[in-house]
């Protein structure tokens, strides 16, 4: 009896959490307005995460050009991002500083 008990309670509880998916943390992740002048900019913007390696959440594409887009950043990736853009002369603002605040 006691077994029956554990193992349906060891059922219940694996069965729960394969129900409730767990929650990313975005602790540190920033959201980045990228401002684009030239078609080589929004090209490099777009190559970014196979040419650096770099993981990116585009939020918003550059649709056209002047333009912009808005990219979550990891903790990780935000220096990688932050020489990349200052080495091609484009400008960035930091929208949201912490998307899980």
């Amino acid at each position: 009896m006691r077994l029956s008990v554990f193992l349906l309670g060891l059922f219940a509880t694996s069965a729960f959490s394969l129900v409730i998916p767990q929650r990313k943390s975005y602790t540190g992740h920033s959201v980045w307005k990228v401002h684009v002048g030239t078609h080589d900019q929004a090209k490099a913007i777009q190559n970014l995460e196979t040419s650096h390696g770099l993981k990116l959440d585009f939020w918003r594409d550059v649709k056209r050009v002047p333009g912009s887009a808005d990219i979550r950043v990891s903790p990780k990736d935000k220096l990688t991002l932050k020489k990349f853009l200052d080495s091609q002369g484009i400008p960035f603002q930091v929208k949201i500083e912490d998307v899980d605040r």
